[in-house]
This record gives structure tokens, sequence and C-alpha cells, in this order.
């Protein structure tokens, strides 16, 4: 699998979860009884953990157009620009808040 394959894939998640996104918080109810949909919200999920795998393990060209090759350096640059996003962007905080009601009901 390619980078270029691979930010392909993500921008097509992107485009789903940006017409999904409505629709599950009008339709939420009516939605999580498809089990097709709940299956393609985990999947475009795992996607976006498998971008943030290659992001952490990809090089890229600074200010000085060096290639920056350094798995400390890369890990570093990614910290802090984009991982904060990506990683709010996969965590299921469905199931979680569900396994805090069903923990709190219990």
């Amino acid at each position: 699998m390619t980078k270029q394959f691979l930010e392909i894939m993500v921008s097509i998640c992107l485009l789903i979860t940006c017409i999904l996104t409505p629709l599950n918080l009008a339709f939420s109810e009516t939605l999580e009884a498809i089990a097709w949909y709940m299956n393609l919200n985990y999947a475009i999920d795992c996607f976006f953990f498998i971008d943030i795998v290659v992001n952490f393990n990809s090089a890229y060209i600074d200010e000085s157009y060096e290639v920056i090759d350094d798995r400390k350096k890369i890990a570093h640059s990614y910290l802090v620009s984009w991982f904060l996003v990506d990683f709010l962007s996969i965590v299921p905080f469905e199931l979680i808040v569900t396994a805090a009601d069903t923990y709190k009901n219990a």
C-alpha cells in the first residue's frame, strides 16, 4: 500500500464522514439499528488509525527543503502538529459513553 493510495482512501473516508455525521446527529437511533452503518464507521476509524501509524513513519520535507527521516524528529513534528486532531477523530466516544452508562447503572 503506497502513501498516495492511503491518502486517497483517507480523503474518501473524510468525504463519507462529512456526509454521515449530520445524518448521525439527526437520526442516530435509526442509524444505530443498521448494522452496515456501524461497521462502516469502524472501518473508517481503522483507515484513520492506519493513517496515524503511517504518519509516524513517513519522512517529511522541512522549511529548508531537507528530507527529515529521523524517527524522533518525525514523531515530534507529527505530535506537535496534527496528531491530536487525528487521534480525537478515531476515539469511539459512543462506545465510551455507553460503557460509562452501563458501569454507572450496574
